[in-house]
């Protein structure tokens, strides 16, 4: 796969990471939130983000570093939120420390739902974005006749 156009330094902007995380334990979620989080794009943009910067429209450019590169920060945060710390070891899974002390499961669940729903809420402004990028119109309803009998209170005279 071609070089992806984030980075373990766009995660200051929108999380508290430390800079001092390992590239190599960051990447492994950007790569799964490419993966797995950004289908709302179509294959054309998913190809675009792969080609040079310089190869974008301003329009693109701008749909990137509005919308589309915060969603993918904050779900490669969320993913990292959930196993940071956990190792796979000989004796199974555990917990890794040092000399310092890992945050609960309650904090980390906290922190995570935190992520989710910001996440949750840069997913809508992007598909809303991609509505416009892409020259998509919302679609209105024609008036219909309303048939007698159909929705509403029925009276039936007994």
């Amino acid at each position: 796969m071609s070089q992806l156009p984030i980075t373990k330094a766009d995660f200051k902007d929108l999380t508290p990471m430390s800079q001092n995380v390992a590239d190599a334990l960051i990447q492994p979620y950007i790569l799964e939130a490419w993966e797995y989080d950004l289908e709302l794009l179509t294959e054309a943009e998913r190809a675009a983000l792969l080609t040079t910067r310089a190869n974008w429209s301003a329009l693109f450019e701008k749909l990137f570093a509005e919308k589309i590169r915060p969603l993918w920060v904050l779900e490669a945060y969320r993913r990292f939120l959930g196993m940071h710390g956990i190792h796979v070891t000989p004796n199974g899974i555990e917990y890794m420390a040092a000399d310092t002390q890992a945050i609960s499961r309650t904090e980390r669940v906290e922190l995570k739902a935190d992520a989710e729903a910001k996440a949750s809420i840069r997913r809508g402004r992007l598909e809303a974005a991609l509505r416009v990028y892409r020259g998509t119109v919302a679609t209105t309803c024609s008036p219909t006749r309303r048939k007698r009998g159909r929705g509403g209170v029925q009276f039936i005279p007994v």
